[in-house]
């Protein structure tokens, strides 16, 4: 007997709390300390059946872990650490080109709006999943192009449909990149962008390295 994640569940290790992210139910859940620490001493030994630990019973009743036949191995969120920020976007070649960039960045924000509002966060998601390109192109020049139409300081304030919004805009052009919730525990704040490799598409680097990624798309 074991325990696994639930499909639409996530969890990453932050500042020593545990912290678990339900896309279905679109919430945050934070073990309390003293069973973040036992959770943890759990996982470092291995998730052992015979050993679990008091909040297996919590995780369980709210839907977060369900027990399987076999143990299978309970693993936090891991990406690589960013090391670069996409530098300064300038104004396209000719104005055909700034034009389409800004028509094409504003009608994906309109689209990601109008999921979110119809669909919530794990419609946004799934619809994310199902849109990536087979064998995509290198974002960079996309995501220019996008930085260009909705400026520098687009995320502020709303970087779930911003985020989901350049990624609809690269998927159009047969781009791609990872799409990333991070958090910090202490006080509790939550963040989205999307990330290539190791830069930063939509954010800045020493700006984004304060969160612990806790779903990766």
């Amino acid at each position: 007997m074991g325990w696994e994640l639930a499909p639409h569940v996530s969890f990453c290790v932050a500042s020593d709390r545990v912290l678990f992210l339900d896309v279905r139910h679109d919430r945050y859940f934070a073990l309390p300390g003293t069973m973040s620490a036992s959770f943890r001493a759990w996982l470092e030994s291995g998730g052992r059946a015979d050993h679990a630990p008091p909040a297996i019973p919590l995780l369980v009743e709210a839907g977060l872990l369900r027990a399987t036949v076999a143990a299978v191995p309970l693993q936090p969120v891991n990406l690589a650490i960013p090391t670069r920020s996409l530098p300064k976007a300038s104004a396209p070649a000719t104005r055909l080109a700034a034009l389409r960039a800004w028509t094409g960045a504003h009608a994906s924000l309109y689209r990601t709006r109008r999921r979110l509002r119809a669909d919530g966060l794990h419609g946004l998601i799934a619809h994310a999943r199902t849109a990536r390109p087979g064998t995509p192109l290198p974002p960079r020049p996309f995501a220019l192009g996008f930085q260009f139409a909705r400026g520098p300081r687009a995320l502020e304030g709303d970087c779930l449909p911003a985020s989901f919004a350049m990624l609809d805009f690269l998927h159009r052009r047969g781009s791609d990149a990872r799409a990333v919730f991070g958090v910090i525990a202490n006080p509790f704040r939550a963040h989205c962008w999307l990330q290539s490799e190791t830069e930063i598409l939509n954010d800045d680097v020493d700006h984004v390295r304060a969160f612990t990624p806790i779903l990766v798309l």
